[in-house]
């Protein structure tokens, strides 16, 4: 059985297979896949959504797909725009070996370019991170909007969708010059939890064991080992990030409370608002408005 590829370092390669993917789509419009769907954000659908665009770029294996009302399969050779807040589940083919599919999603909270490497096999594949620095806010927005644009123009029949997709494949070319530098601690699982929350608070599958799997550790052993180091028991941290994320988006006003719940990891907005008042004494929508209580 062939030996599943390892993650690329090297920017340059990174550039470049996104660069070639592009021009094959390019001139093969019918390689790009963009499923679309109106009813958007919603919780009952089987997979996940996210308040961001996400554009996988597989390079070996298939992955089957299946959004709300639209299944299909990727393979090498192709390109799928996930719009933001279209629900989606994704699983790689169980009989096809391995697998490599660079995946392009962002952070809202960071302000990142996240590049998520998928390689292995569908019993054991792990999933591999390499994180840029922080786009200036004008342009994090512009590359988020050009993405979600291009799925719509794309679906529409609309010939600019092509520019604005190279607009966006220039921006996050760009930003794989910079990667992100790893937190500082004493111990190196704690580092990469820390890390790990920053680049994935908006993933309602994050939780202590989610981290203490990816981790191969027991959730008592990673818990106890973050406390003694951060004073503070894991969970407690992963709800004060969230819960500070979210002020800071209410703040700056771009989202409204259903948007911002789902930036932080929640899928359902009504537990996000009472839970957001027991720990500050306000609604989302006031503190959004007022802010923290005098």
């Amino acid at each position: 059985m062939e030996t599943p590829p390892e993650p690329l370092t090297d920017p340059d390669d990174i550039r470049r297979i996104l660069r070639q993917r592009f021009e094959q789509v390019r001139e093969s419009p019918e390689d790009l896949v963009a499923p679309m769907h109106p009813d958007r954000f919603n919780p009952n659908y089987r997979g996940s959504f996210h308040i961001n665009p996400e554009l996988f770029v597989p390079q070996l294996g298939h992955t089957f797909f299946e959004c709300p009302d639209h299944a299909f399969q990727l393979g090498p050779g192709q390109m799928c725009i996930v719009p933001t807040g279209v629900s989606h589940y994704e699983e790689y083919d169980p009989v096809g070996g391995s697998f490599f599919t660079m995946v392009f999603g962002f952070s809202r909270v960071s302000k990142r370019v996240l590049l998520f490497q998928c390689t292995g096999r569908p019993t054991t594949g792990k999933v591999y991170s390499f994180h840029t620095t922080a786009h200036p806010l004008e342009e994090f927005e512009t590359c988020l909007q050009l993405i979600d644009g291009a799925a719509k123009a794309f679906l529409q029949g609309q010939s600019f969708w092509l520019p604005m997709l190279e607009a966006a494949v220039l921006m996050i070319s760009d930003a794989l010059y910079h990667p992100e530098t790893t937190p500082h601690h004493k111990s190196p699982c704690v580092a990469r939890a820390v890390q790990h929350i920053s680049n994935q608070l908006s993933e309602p599958t994050l939780s202590v064991q989610s981290l203490a799997d990816e981790f191969h550790l027991s959730a008592g052993h990673l818990s106890r080992v973050f406390r003694e180091h951060m004073g503070m028991t894991l969970q407690e941290y992963l709800l004060t990030q969230r819960l500070n994320v979210a002020k800071q988006l209410l703040r700056e006003g771009a989202l409204d409370v259903n948007e911002v719940a789902y930036a932080c990891g929640y899928r359902y907005p009504s537990y996000f608002v009472r839970l957001f008042k027991q720990r500050t004494g306000r609604t989302p929508g006031a503190w959004k408005q007022w802010g923290e209580v005098p």
